[in-house]
């Protein structure tokens, strides 16, 4: 311990007792104890035991300051460790869902891949069996020229106009063809924003043909790249009218990975979107983010080519897990759509969608939340992301098309 400052009071009560002893020594050593020594010594005494006391008091009062001081540090110490056990505890949580959605969406994105994986299967299952057709077809034109050279050429006409492919439905697309526009919502204005165009037919003889069944069919017939340019046509006719009334709206018309995988396709696309300067920042391609992941190496470099021609790219039913909002930039992605499911009705529960969100919009790539089933969810939703899809708002409502032309429409609902 430190006596330094205690030292100068030890010193004067160790003065003090040595004056007491001095005189109660020098009186019986000369033999002469009167009451004048015996007072010098009690004096002495006295003093020294006052200064003594005086010290013990002033020591006392410093350590009973030293321990408040010290008392109100270790509350403050204390309080500061409750808040960050509180802040790590909300930490934690926080990291527990976020932990949760990753697998979700894991889990999501591994069912997707199965599907995939099996669609694959099916496809090339298909093509076998397309191609087996072909060779049937090609042996009977063979037969038919060996058993009628005169008339080999009408016969060969026959054969390859067989029923079967006469009755493609994509055949006659672009006199049947139906169109839809479903709106894209702003929350924040409750106004159409943009639209997501599908497309359907329906046949003279009554035959009602989805969009998946037309682009099955389609890209089995290899007729995908003709079907993906007839309604970029129709889009672009739409966005002539739409455009009138709104100067910032866009269209998001879907496009195969055959066509995207075919040069010349993707050239004839560029042109289409160079021929429109005043409209090709507002039609936008839409890939599902499952087919995206799945593409070939040539379909890649035909996205690639659009983006680096100034085609904008839109990403359906992502999985936030499997995006890189740089590879996004470089693809020219300008939207992005994600599931209403994946929002949960705690702001914790959609603290990843949220930076996400926050994240694009930085990178200019808008997010929009798709599937949206109700009002509730609706203004869930409103925490999140800007836009929103689905039957809260408005289903996709069929477009009709110009008879004298096919190549313009109106959006006026049939």
């Amino acid at each position: 311990m430190n006596y330094g400052r205690e030292l100068p009071w030890f010193l004067a009560v160790a003065l003090c007792a040595a004056v007491a002893l001095y005189v109660g020594a020098f009186a019986l050593g000369s033999g002469s104890l009167t009451g004048r020594h015996l007072a010098i010594a009690l004096i002495a005494l006295g003093v020294g035991l006052v200064i003594l006391f005086t010290a013990v008091t002033y020591r006392n009062a410093a350590l009973q300051r030293d321990l408040v001081r010290l008392a109100r540090e270790t509350q403050n110490v204390i309080h500061e460790t409750r808040q960050e056990r509180h802040v790590a505890a909300d930490m934690a949580a926080r990291v527990s869902v976020l932990s949760q959605e990753h697998t979700h969406q894991s889990a999501n994105w591994t069912v997707i891949l199965n599907e995939i994986r099996q669609n694959q299967t099916v496809l090339a299952a298909e093509l076998r069996e397309l191609a087996q057709q072909r060779q049937q077809r090609a042996e009977m034109v063979q037969a038919a020229a060996v058993a009628a050279p005169l008339v080999a050429d009408d016969s060969v006409e026959d054969v390859e106009q067989s029923p079967e492919s006469a009755a493609t439905p994509i055949a006659a697309f672009s006199e049947d063809l139906s169109v839809s526009l479903e709106p894209i919502i702003d929350l924040f204005s409750n106004k159409a924003a943009h639209y997501r165009l599908s497309y359907s037919m329906h046949t003279a003889d009554g035959l009602d043909i989805s969009q998946e069944q037309m682009n099955h069919h389609a890209d089995n017939a290899e007729l995908r790249p003709s079907l993906d340019l007839q309604i970029m046509r129709e889009a672009f006719a739409l966005l002539m009218r739409l455009r009138r009334n709104e100067q910032r709206l866009s269209i998001l018309s879907p496009i195969g990975a055959l066509t995207l995988a075919q040069p010349e396709a993707v050239s004839r696309i560029v042109q289409l979107f160079q021929s429109e300067p005043d409209l090709q920042d507002a039609l936008v391609i839409d890939v599902p983010h499952a087919v995206l992941a799945g593409l070939s190496s040539g379909s890649l470099e035909g996205l690639a080519y659009l983006a680096r021609a100034g085609v904008g790219l839109s990403l359906s039913q992502a999985a936030l897990g499997g995006l890189d909002l740089a590879t996004l930039q470089q693809l020219n992605v300008r939207f992005v759509s994600i599931a209403a499911t994946g929002i949960g009705a705690e702001p914790q529960q959609s603290a990843g969608i949220a930076t996400f969100v926050q994240a694009a919009r930085a990178m200019k790539v808008q997010v929009i939340v798709e599937g949206v089933a109700s009002q509730t969810q609706a203004s869930q939703i409103m925490r999140v992301a800007r836009f929103a899809s689905g039957p809260a708002f408005a289903e996709p409502r069929r477009v009709r098309r110009n008879a004298a032309s096919q190549s313009t429409m109106s959006v006026a609902a049939e």
